[in-house]
């Protein structure tokens, strides 16, 4: 491999030829993330009623804390990296994208436990659905393509 097609296939955002696209490997980690800020969610309401039931538990305390700074944290971060892959920021698109994320990773995981519990049926429409999330995504970047062709034509 030369020197020009290494550049090339940097400027691509791929490491080897059968690498999957950085924008892609980004939008499976912003999902991650965004799983993640449901399941502290989850983790803090939980932990709520525990503390409704005590209030003076010491240790379900210093858990709710730990799981807001947590929660915080990857809100953060997530906000931070879909920065990178939302384009078109227009009219609350940025909040569709962060759904449409979620609804790519959870379909596929939920078409995953479908497949290995052999209800393929299930599991290929799971996987259709996540497939259709991702599509979404790739759409609502190129509607940015679109608002410069406005632009262009105006001026």
């Amino acid at each position: 491999m030369d020197k020009e097609e290494i550049v090339r296939k940097i400027e691509k955002g791929k490491v080897d030829i059968f690498d999957i696209d950085r924008d892609e490997d980004l939008m499976w980690a912003v999902a991650d993330l965004y799983c993640i800020e449901k399941h502290l969610n989850l983790t803090i309401n939980f932990i709520k009623k525990k503390l409704e039931e005590n209030p003076k538990d010491e240790y379900y305390q210093k858990l709710y804390e730990v799981a807001t700074n947590l929660l915080n944290g990857v809100r953060v971060e997530r906000a931070k990296h879909l920065k990178r892959l939302v384009k078109f920021k227009e009219f609350g698109f940025w909040c569709i994208y962060k759904h449409f994320l979620g609804g790519m990773m959870q379909f596929g995981e939920v078409g995953a436990k479908d497949l290995y519990m052999g209800d393929k049926e299930n599991a290929k429409l799971d996987f259709e659905t996540s497939s259709f999330c991702h599509d979404a995504i790739i759409l609502l970047n190129q509607l940015n393509k679109l608002k410069k062709v406005k632009k262009d034509v105006k001026t």
